[in-house]
């Protein structure tokens, strides 16, 4: 995960947006079995991107609120302490998700 990657993207939400950072946990030992690591084809080396095809799955393992808000920060950088963070543990495999899974309310 590289943080100052995500940072810099963040960085180009408008202040009266809320800033959402996804940190997508994969298991060390049975890692996951559909998803794409694009190092070695994209031309924006070092932002370590992974693809997950379209209705992968994926179990919610926490959220954290912003520390403080976009009237606390006024000027400063985009920062960690200024984003929800959503915690999202990957599916080993896809094809083994129940299929009544619920779908994510912006699909």
């Amino acid at each position: 995960f590289m943080i100052d990657v995500a940072l810099g993207f963040l960085a180009r939400i408008p202040a009266h947006l809320e800033a959402v950072l996804l940190k997508v946990r994969i298991d060390r030992d049975s890692r996951c079995l559909r998803v794409g690591y694009l190092e070695k084809m994209t031309s924006c080396r070092g932002e370590h991107e992974h693809l997950y095809p379209p209705f992968s799955a994926f179990s919610v393992g926490g959220v954290t609120r912003p520390r403080r808000d976009a009237a606390a920060r006024g000027s400063a950088p985009l920062g960690l302490q200024d984003c929800w963070v959503v915690e999202l543990d990957a599916a080993i495999d896809n094809l083994t998700a129940p299929l009544g899974l619920p779908l994510a309310s912006w699909s």
